[in-house]
Parts: C-alpha cells; sequence; structure tokens
C-alpha cells in the first residue's frame, strides 16, 4: 500500500472494530475488506476536520463512483479506473464530531477494496450509535441487484 499520510494524519485499518459495515462484504483480507453489492456501506463517528478512504476500484467497464453522507450531507466521488486512490471526504469540515456513512455507488459486477481511513492525529473512530435491527433481502434480476443503478 503506498504512503498516503500527510504530516500530523493516522492510518486507520478497515478491519477496525468501530466501523460498522452492511451489505454483502468480504472479510477475509487483513489488508482490507471488499464490497460487492450496490449500497453496501462503512459507517462509524470520528472527531476532527480530516477524513480520507483509502480504497481500490477493481473490474472496471465504465465510471464508477462511492458515494458519501457526512453529517447528513451527500457526495459522490469518481474513481479512478484501476487501482490504490485516496480520496478527500473532509471538504468544509470544521473541527467537531461527524457522522460518516461510505456507500457503494456501483453495481453488482464490480467491487470496491477498501483499505482504511486516514484521520487528523489526535482524532479516534467511535462507534455509530445506530444498528439496524431489521433486514431486507432482494430476489430478482439485474435491476433488483443495482444494475443502472446510476
Amino acid at each position: 500500500m503506498r504512503n498516503w499520510l500527510n504530516s500530523g494524519e493516522v492510518f486507520y485499518p478497515a478491519l477496525n472494530e468501530n466501523i460498522i459495515y452492511s451489505g454483502r462484504i468480504d472479510f477475509s483480507n487483513p489488508k482490507g475488506v471488499t464490497m460487492y453489492y450496490p449500497s453496501s456501506y462503512a459507517k462509524f463517528r470520528f472527531r476532527g476536520s480530516v477524513c480520507k478512504v483509502v480504497l481500490e476500484n477493481k473490474k472496471v467497464w465504465w465510471d464508477n463512483y462511492i458515494g458519501s453522507v457526512i453529517d447528513g450531507e451527500q457526495k459522490k466521488y469518481k474513481l479512478i479506473a484501476e487501482g490504490e486512490q485516496c480520496i478527500d471526504l473532509s471538504e468544509g469540515l470544521d473541527d467537531g464530531e461527524h457522522a460518516i456513512m461510505l456507500f457503494k455507488r456501483m453495481d453488482g459486477c464490480h467491487s470496491l477494496s477498501i483499505k482504511g481511513f486516514i484521520l487528523q492525529e489526535g482524532s479516534e473512530i467511535y462507534k455509530e450509535d445506530t444498528r439496524v435491527t431489521r433486514r431486507i433481502e432482494v430476489f430478482g434480476d439485474s435491476v433488483s441487484a443495482g444494475e443502472v443503478s446510476e
């Protein structure tokens, strides 16, 4: 993994116990988690003004995106075709406590590996207070799996 850290920043691996994941996700690689299905997500809280994600886009056939919801504001980020990259999610954040959800905005034939998150030194990742108590399973065709979701 490339060193994406700037001075005063700390890397938190994707397998941090305080990050809540939901969706079709592979946890077998100790160097990161891989998301397969659309809308799979990682969710946590943190204190600080810096939050970046280190990830790797795989199986690319056209433009791919990830999305984030930080403190209720949704954004999307275009991914590079293939390979590892670092995306700064913290544009406009103050030095306070924030809730983040990072989610997959591409269909099920693409995969995305999250290596970890970068926060400013002295920050911590906190577990999000809310966990879903109900689950939904969808059976169907490619549209049900998120094909042409963009």
